[in-house]
């Protein structure tokens, strides 16, 4: 294994010892479907090294591979794009370049080809959308090796336009960024994260995850923002975090949540995460967003679960939200048909 590769395999083995010690009534430990697929992502970046994680762990995370024109999402944004009178000329413009050790999501040449289209229709619609020039303002990071998808010269890709909606819709709900403490629980590899960061630099952004997500996260977030911006995880005081770190990011485990102050947060987004969680974890983590926001809650993820699954059995409509919150937003994600982007009203 790379050296990069080796040490953040050894911040995982330490973050799940300090999980375990801090996680006793086991409300933030990984549940039985990310356990499994928790041991999958880290033998991933074993086999394929961290350099190249945007083409192994994540599609793993929040990257669709959407290789097939029936694919339902690959449908819905066509739809999205063709309902703001637009032709789909990215889609057809950009070019992908295939190299070796490029994914075994996309493993055919067809495939490579359809996944550009969807890429291009993607960044077209997220263009339309883009208000706050979050397009214009970020570029897509080559680190962890992203697939070469390219318009007129320029690299785009799914997460940065995915992560431009995301954030467009926050704002144009909340009204502007009064908020100064964003706080994201499951946080991926951190793609949302350097979009709020690069648009809103004198932000502080918390990050609460399980390993091995939190490990890659801040791995990518100090090599992409600068290491002076991003506070890595036990760097923090064990008897209290320290408050009020404007301009930084920080990657802190799950029950660190409890140990700030009530209502210490003006904002706080969860993206399909609470959806792979069991109730008793939904509930709980429900509960500390009642006391340590002050602000807004951004939920997107499944609508419903069937319930078959028992160690992820509720979609985002089926959570027991507080009676005092005030639903603001609510619609289909314009990426995944299946999923619902909600935005609360935490103020009162």
């Amino acid at each position: 294994m790379e050296c990069a590769t080796e040490e953040i395999i050894a911040q995982i083995d330490r973050m799940f010892s300090d999980l375990r010690k801090k996680d006793r009534n086991s409300l933030y430990s990984p549940s039985e479907f990310w356990e499994r697929l928790g041991q999958k992502h880290i033998q991933l970046l074993k086999e394929h090294g961290f350099h190249r994680f945007k083409r192994t762990v994540n599609f793993e995370y929040h990257q669709w591979g959407v290789t097939s024109l029936l694919n339902d999402q690959f449908r819905h944004v066509l739809k999205n794009v063709l309902a703001e009178k637009e032709f789909p000329y990215v889609a057809l413009l950009a070019t992908n370049k295939i190299l070796s050790h490029s994914t075994q999501a996309i493993p055919t040449k067809f495939g490579g080809f359809v996944y550009k289209l969807f890429v291009g229709l993607l960044w077209q619609y997220a263009r339309s959308q883009d208000h706050l020039r979050c397009l214009s303002i970020c570029e897509e990071p080559i680190v962890g090796d992203p697939l070469e998808i390219s318009y007129k010269g320029r690299l785009i890709s799914q997460d940065l336009a995915l992560s431009s909606l995301e954030l467009n819709r926050i704002i144009k709900q909340i009204g502007s960024l009064r908020s100064k403490r964003v706080a994201e629980i499951g946080a991926g590899y951190g793609r949302l994260a350097y979009v709020f960061m690069r648009t809103f630099p004198d932000i502080e952004y918390c990050i609460f995850d399980i390993p091995p997500t939190l490990a890659i996260s801040q791995s990518y977030l100090a090599q992409t923002l600068g290491a002076d911006r991003v506070v890595l995880y036990g760097n923090d005081s064990e008897e209290a975090p320290e408050y009020n770190n404007f301009g930084r990011a920080r990657a802190l485990l799950p029950p660190d949540l409890s140990r700030f102050p009530d209502k210490y947060f003006d904002l706080v987004i969860n993206i399909s995460s609470f959806d792979e969680m069991v109730r008793e974890q939904i509930t709980n983590y429900l509960d500390l967003i009642d006391r340590k926001c002050a602000g807004w809650l951004y939920l997107k993820g499944y609508t419903v679960r069937d319930g078959q699954d028992p160690s992820r059995p509720l979609g985002v409509t089926q959570f027991q939200h507080r009676e005092r919150w005030r639903c603001v937003y609510e619609d289909v994600d314009p990426v995944q048909p299946q999923f619902v982007e909600r935005v609360y009203d935490l103020r009162s």
